[in-house]
């Protein structure tokens, strides 16, 4: 008999960091025109020693194929494990959110640290985040490592690399697999790395024509909404049976009954920052809104990934300001999904991060409204564990240190 979970509620992000001491670059579009993403170092690799076929790595290499797994918790590409999950998942991602980041919007928010909703959750627990090939993820191999339960190369998206190059199959094919409809927000634009790496597949991250190529042919979420461009072609989401929408108040008027598939094209790039003003678009806690309004009608249940991508690209400038603002942005829209109307002992909510950027740290809270004194100690991603924060059912399987290839296995019943 399948097993059927219930609600679990889950927060991840980052703490602490170290200064690298060479900076090198892997591409990402964290602002327009530019397609750099900027990670830590590489280390020494002399004391490798390349994994065993049966998954046993050598101690000294924390970013071998399966560092950080065992061989019960390390998926191949054979297909989804054969358990059901729980009837209606809600993973959310905070791109570079750490430890840091979650007190530093507390501070604005309350004047003190501990005070953001998904603090309270019941279940605390710290995720490893190393890619196959560096100590420092990027958010192609983070993306893929939560997507599919296997480490991967920087840059690569949901394709074993190393080992055999196929198409790994992800959480949103399981889901898909055993009948359930399938969502993707996101307000960096939809082909970007974590968005790409639940629906998409591609050697390289910075191949967005071949990622909304696959999305549209194979990965097919029920919902996409995002930053437009980059790959994304109206005219193609529309030949594969989506209906376009491109504003908020188009948003708000949707008829969930109305269309097979929703396609949210909102601009050309990635999503303009909450603390610029998003004019005629709307925020990430109505994309999430009405995301769930349209997949719960589905009886059989749904998954549904909601990323807060602007965060990591205000960490990258170093900009508090504007990362707090969209760390408030994406907090909101966890509540949003807490109070919504779905049956608590059917959903599994999760929030989390693929890994930390800036190396922040916070100095001092100040009073609620005001900005906390902070230290950025790079403009980088870090290789520093990652916080989980989980609540229902299952919540206790969130607990010590975890590999964050492991959330695919327990999400998928492993």
């Amino acid at each position: 008999m399948k097993k059927r979970f219930s609600s679990i509620v889950i927060v991840l992000g980052l703490w602490g960091c170290s200064l690298p001491d060479a900076i090198w670059i892997q591409p990402n579009p964290y602002a327009p025109g530019d397609d750099t993403e900027r990670i830590g170092t590489d280390t020494d690799t002399s004391l490798c020693l390349p994994c065993d076929t049966d998954c046993s790595c050598d101690t000294h290499c924390p970013f071998c194929p399966c560092a950080g797994t065992d061989s019960a918790h390390t998926s191949t590409d054979s297909g989804p494990p054969a358990q059901e999950g729980p009837r209606n998942l809600i993973l959310f991602i905070g791109d570079g959110m750490g430890y840091a980041h979650v007190e530093a919007a507390g501070c604005r928010a309350h004047g003190e640290s501990g005070g953001l909703a998904f603090e309270q959750f019941s279940s605390h627990a710290s995720m490893m985040t190393q890619s196959s090939n560096n100590p420092v993820t990027d958010s192609a191999a983070g993306g893929t490592a939560i997507a599919t339960g296997r480490k991967v190369n920087n840059g690569v998206i949901a394709m074993a690399i190393p080992g055999s190059g196929n198409e790994l199959p992800t959480i949103a094919d399981y889901y898909r697999s055993i009948g359930r409809s399938i969502g993707i927000v996101s307000t960096a634009h939809m082909t970007s790395a974590t968005p790409a790496a639940f629906v998409g597949h591609a050697p390289l991250r910075t191949e967005f024509t071949t990622i909304a190529r696959s999305c549209f042919e194979t990965g097919l979420p029920d919902i996409l909404m995002g930053g437009g461009g980059r790959g994304i072609v109206i005219e193609d989401a529309q030949a594969a049976g989506y209906r376009v929408v491109t504003g908020r108040d188009e948003l708000a008027s949707v008829n969930t009954a109305g269309a097979a598939r929703w396609l949210g094209h909102f601009g050309e790039d990635n999503m303009p920052y909450e603390l610029d003003g998003i004019g005629d678009l709307p925020h990430l806690y109505e994309m999430t809104a009405q995301s769930i309004a349209f997949l719960s009608s589905d009886p059989d249940g749904f998954f549904l990934m909601v990323e807060g991508g602007r965060i990591d690209h205000a960490s990258h400038l170093n900009d508090t300001a504007r990362m707090i603002e969209e760390m408030l942005a994406f907090e909101l829209a966890v509540e949003t999904a807490t109070n919504a109307s779905l049956d608590p002992d059917e959903t599994l909510i999760l929030v989390t991060a693929d890994h930390e950027c800036g190396g922040l740290q916070v100095i001092k809270c100040n009073d609620a409204g005001l900005l906390p004194d902070v230290q950025w100690t790079t403009s980088v991603h870090t290789g520093v564990p990652v916080p989980v924060y989980a609540q229902g059912p299952f919540a206790d399987r969130f607990s010590g240190t975890i590999d964050n290839t492991r959330i695919y296995q327990i999400l998928t019943g492993g």
